[in-house]
């Protein structure tokens, strides 16, 4: 075999042969993969803003993990995966993402209501979603851990550091307030020529829910205006 070929690592995990707990563990360490192009199909479809924002905050989160590392140069507790082990880019990773959507949910998003007779319904959906988002961040950083991929330390280092750098992105960059200097540098970008051309939008700063209800509404009507319609056409013929 040539020996300048050399394999590529992005979904190559290691795990006991025969623990259940382990192949699973394997399967929800890979998880953190799937999040970037999750960010880049979600603004290719809505070209929201604060996705964009989110993801950009992403990007540098990543760099801030690849400085950590080669200032600290700490090794990982196994010989497995490239690099150094400290902080743990999947904790950080999660950390930044699970604060990020925590925050956004709490502060400026609002959940569309069943009714004030399904007030229990309301609650059991946040506190499912929530229960999910910290369960998954919970569970990364466990996984790095039970496949010996970091230590302890190297995990709970890299949530923490996604988390406050999250928390910092989140409150200089996102309109917590009225005429704060958040929301005049995101008007002045939406405003501009090629914000406008790329349809770029900032659903929260119009609607509570980020304009989830109302675009649905007006497809339901179109969509039952379409059974009118054909309904109508039945008639004729």
């Amino acid at each position: 075999m040539d020996s300048d070929l050399i394999a590529l690592d992005l979904t190559n995990v290691l795990y006991t042969r025969g623990s259940l707990l382990a192949k699973a563990a394997a399967f929800v360490t890979l998880s953190p993969v799937l999040i970037m192009p999750a960010y880049v199909g979600m603004i290719i479809t809505t070209r929201e803003l604060t996705l964009i924002n989110m993801f950009c905050g992403q990007l540098v989160n990543h760099v801030i993990n690849f400085v950590l590392k080669h200032a600290v140069k700490q090794e990982r507790p196994r010989p497995l995966g490239d690099g150094y082990g400290f902080p743990s880019l999947h904790s950080q990773t999660m950390g930044y993402f699970a604060t990020f959507m925590f925050l956004h949910l709490n502060l400026r998003h609002s959940f569309t209501s069943y009714g004030s007779k399904l007030v229990i319904v309301d609650r059991i959906q946040r506190f499912a979603l929530f229960l999910f988002l910290w369960a998954w961040a919970v569970a990364v950083c466990y996984s790095r851990v039970l496949l010996m991929y970091h230590s302890v330390e190297q995990v709970v280092a890299g949530f923490f550091v996604g988390a406050l750098f999250a928390i910092l992105h989140y409150l200089l960059t996102e309109p917590l307030r009225r005429f704060s200097r958040a929301e005049s540098m995101r008007r002045a970008l939406l405003d501009s020529t090629p914000a406008r051309y790329w349809r770029l939008r900032d659903g929260w700063t119009i609607y509570t829910d980020g304009g989830f209800e109302s675009a649905y509404n007006s497809w339901r009507r179109k969509w039952e205006s379409l059974d009118t319609n054909a309904h109508m056409e039945g008639k004729h013929d």
